[in-house]
C-alpha cells in the first residue's frame, strides 16, 4: 500500500514588491551618499573674496563688468527700449551687485534700512534715490543722469 500526499500551495508570491524595495533601501542609501559629498564638498570652499582681497586686477574687471551693464542700460533707455521705472530697478540691481561682489557682503538681499545701519551712506543715498522712482505712482526721473551718478560710484568705490 502506498500513501500519497500532495501538497497545494494556494498562495502565489511575487518577488517585485521585495526587488522594490531592495532597490528603494539601496537608492537611498547612494542618495544620502551624494547629499553628504555636496555638503562636505560645499563646507569645505574657500570663503568668497572680499573688497580686501582682491587684486587691483580683479577690482578693475569687476568695474568693467558693471560699467558694460550701465552703457547697456543708457542705450536701451535712448532707444526707448525700456521704462524708466525698469531702468532704476536695473540700476538698484547693479549697483547692489557690484558692492556685493566686491566687498563679500550681501547687500543684494538687504532693504535700504539695512544698508543704512551697515554705514554705506553712499550707496544708502543712492538706493533712496532709486526708491522714489521704482515705487512712486507715476515715476519721474533723469535716467541718463541715474545711470552717469552711479558709474562714477562704480569708478570710485573704495
Amino acid at each position: 500500500m502506498k500513501i500519497t500526499v500532495e501538497l497545494q500551495d494556494n498562495y502565489s508570491y511575487s518577488f517585485w514588491p521585495v526587488i522594490v524595495c531592495i532597490l528603494a533601501v539601496i537608492g537611498a542609501f547612494i542618495v544620502t551618499f551624494l547629499v553628504a559629498k555636496a555638503v562636505k564638498k560645499i563646507k569645505s570652499r574657500p570663503p568668497k573674496k572680499t573688497w580686501q582681497s582682491l587684486t587691483d586686477g580683479e577690482k578693475n574687471e569687476l568695474r568693467i563688468k558693471y560699467y558694460k551693464l550701465l552703457e547697456e542700460l543708457l542705450q536701451k533707455v535712448q532707444g526707448e527700449h525700456i521704462s524708466l521705472r525698469h531702468c532704476y530697478q536695473k540700476l538698484s540691481k547693479y549697483v547692489r551687485e557690484f558692492v556685493a561682489d566686491l566687498s563679500g557682503v550681501k547687500v543684494n538681499k538687504c532693504t535700504l534700512n539695512d544698508i543704512k545701519q551697515m554705514n554705506m551712506p553712499v550707496l544708502a543715498s543712492l538706493i533712496e534715490e532709486f526708491y522714489e522712482v521704482e515705487f512712486a505712482e507715476v515715476s519721474v526721473g533723469d535716467a541718463e543722469a541715474a545711470i552717469a551718478k552711479t558709474k562714477r560710484i562704480i569708478e570710485t568705490w573704495n
